[in-house]
């Protein structure tokens, strides 16, 4: 129902407050969508909000299992460019992880 009341507000152009944003990308990050939190968290800068109040190294934790590293690095990226230097370090170094566990999983691929 969440959902529902959220896509109504963005079709009639209602913009949710920085409270409504950080509740709803918790949400999908527990339903194990993080792509979609990682949009919801990109429009929150793109319109100078600020940063939901999130533990990014839980975020960084629950994007590795089901998230593309492109992504979280992009989103590190512009974390960096907003001056969120330490939450944009937190997702950084979730990209490393992720990344040398892709090396490892292709390396141990290709001796089998």
């Amino acid at each position: 129902m969440g959902r529902a009341v959220w896509d109504e507000m963005h079709h009639k152009g209602c913009c949710p407050d920085d409270n409504s944003y950080t509740v709803f990308i918790g949400g999908l990050i527990r339903q194990g969508r993080p792509d979609e939190a990682c949009k919801y968290i990109e429009e929150m800068m793109q319109k100078g909000m600020k940063a939901p109040q999130l533990d990014y190294n839980k975020f960084g934790a629950d994007f590795s299992k089901y998230g593309n590293p492109v992504i979280l690095e992009e989103l590190a990226r512009k974390m960096n460019f907003a001056g969120k230097f330490e939450v944009s370090n937190v997702l950084a170094s979730w990209v490393d992880m992720m990344k040398k566990n892709s090396k490892r999983r292709d390396a141990t691929e290709s001796c089998r």
